[in-house]
């Protein structure tokens, strides 16, 4: 499998299906599933990346919000 680079969080948690699948099914080749789970891994880390951002720019929006609706 390529190794795709960063994209939308919705393709990254389609990528990371993807790789839980193969790892599922094919358990012939050890070096290839460490090389899924690795990543897997990394994929895992982009998405907490992506998600933390995304809760920080949520979390100014209520504050915003907020403070629209105090004014």
């Amino acid at each position: 499998m390529k190794n795709k680079k960063a994209g939308s969080i919705n393709d990254d948690f389609k990528l990371l299906e993807e790789l839980v699948s193969k790892l599922s099914s094919e358990q012939d080749n050890l070096e290839e599933s460490i090389g899924l789970f690795k990543q897997g891994v990394e994929v895992v880390k982009r998405l907490k990346t992506k998600l933390t951002k995304a809760k920080v720019e949520v979390e100014q929006i209520q504050e915003e919000l907020e403070t629209a609706v105090k004014e």
